[in-house]
């Protein structure tokens, strides 16, 4: 059975620009961030689910303008000597504070990069304000070829072997989401290993089944 040679990998840690996989769905959100693209009150705000690549991105742009992760506004006071910042996963933080982080760094003139997994409705007037002001990129479903890198990537993490048969298999059944992804991937493995089965057709599909992670737009 033909094995399929996957790229070099590096582990988890590494952040490059060239491990970076560019295409339709990340484009616009990697240009905004590599590029001399100006954003709008020097904000820019990346939108996308988890496991989109919204992290190495913000890794990607630290690595250029030697911005500083924080956390709360006192760290973006306390780095005052710093030209930019990157707050990210703002679903998880109150209103108020993500106004007052961007209000702050607004006035001190500084660079902001943030990231969300959804963009919903805001409930702060100010706060909305500061959103329609801010350049703003979304990360778009994975394309076909994204899929089969994420699913390669995947399983290479876990030292699993699969032929080109089966990663294609995989790459056109599967529902084209990161999070779908990531759980599917997940889950194979698990079963893979708990029942002592090699990663097969058969089995792939027992699992895209079984989870509902089949992708609507195919017949078989």
């Amino acid at each position: 059975m033909q094995q399929i040679i996957l790229p070099i990998i590096n582990d988890d840690s590494s952040y490059n620009v060239s491990d970076f996989v560019v295409s339709y769905s990340n484009l616009e959100a990697y240009k905004a961030v590599t590029s001399n693209i100006m954003w709008p009150q020097n904000r820019l705000l990346i939108i996308g689910e988890s496991g989109s690549g919204k992290t190495h991105l913000t890794k990607i742009w630290q690595q250029k303008s030697g911005a500083h992760y924080i956390k709360d506004l006192s760290q973006l006071v306390a780095l005052k000597e710093s030209s930019a910042f990157i707050f990210e996963d703002l679903q998880n933080y109150p209103e108020i504070e993500i106004l007052n982080i961007i209000n702050t760094a607004f006035e001190h003139k500084k660079k902001l990069l943030l990231t969300s997994s959804h963009y919903n409705h805001v409930e702060l007037k100010d706060l909305r304000s500061r959103f329609n002001s801010t350049y703003k990129v979304l990360i778009k479903d994975p394309d076909e070829n994204m899929v089969q890198v994420l699913v390669g990537k995947m399983l290479h993490d876990k030292q699993v072997k699969v032929n080109k048969e089966v990663l294609n298999y995989i790459t056109v059944r599967v529902k084209r989401s990161f999070v779908d992804i990531k759980t599917f991937v997940i889950h194979l493995d698990k079963l893979s290993l708990s029942q002592k089965r090699n990663i097969t057709i058969r089995l792939i599909k027992e699992v895209l089944e079984k989870l509902k992670l089949v992708n609507e737009k195919i017949n078989d």
